[in-house]
């Protein structure tokens, strides 16, 4: 197996992993952790920065297989989410030759408009599908927490698990 392959090998396990380590937390009944305040979902947070970064990196079937599991997992209603968290990256994979030299801040928003844009959707495709409704304002917080949450992604993606754009698989 050749340097490059066992490096996206390695990487799509890594993602595997740290997304379910944040399913397994939000599932861990912590003391405090019963607020109104919704939380941010690191896992389009993760999904998204990676795929802005590496847009090979991340298959839609990996990204929808882990999204549908945490829907699971986590209760939600199974399926919409994961679909719209694919088409979020697949968006973004697609746009990512025209980012990839911009600065974060442009990187940042263009995120940022995808988490709103598929936060709106799901809101809007409730009503239709019969599903659960979630109330807007807990929804909409959670999209601007995910957004705020997005930078910090960004640094730890980059700095501890080395998922840059600019670097090649030679020099690592």
């Amino acid at each position: 197996m050749d340097r490059e392959t066992l490096w996206h090998l390695s990487r799509r396990l890594l993602f595997v992993v740290v997304c379910g380590i944040v399913v397994l937390v939000q599932t861990l009944p912590l003391p405090g952790a019963a607020t109104s305040w919704p939380d941010p979902d690191l896992i389009v947070a993760i999904a998204f920065a990676w795929t802005l970064r590496r847009p090979r990196l991340l298959p839609p079937l990996l990204v929808g297989g882990v999204v549908l599991l945490a829907d699971l997992i986590l209760m939600r209603p199974p399926g919409l989410w994961a679909l719209l968290v694919v088409l979020g990256c697949v968006y973004l994979a697609y746009r990512q030759k025209d980012l990839s030299q911009v600065m974060f801040g442009i990187d940042w928003a263009y995120a940022g408009g995808t988490i709103v844009v598929i936060h709106a959707v799901y809101y809007l495709l409730q009503f239709p599908l019969f599903l659960p409704t979630m109330a807007a304002a807990p929804l909409a917080m959670q999209a601007l927490f995910t957004i705020a949450s997005y930078p910090l992604v960004v640094f730890v993606s980059v700095r501890v698990f080395d998922i840059s754009k600019d670097r090649k698989i030679e020099d690592i």
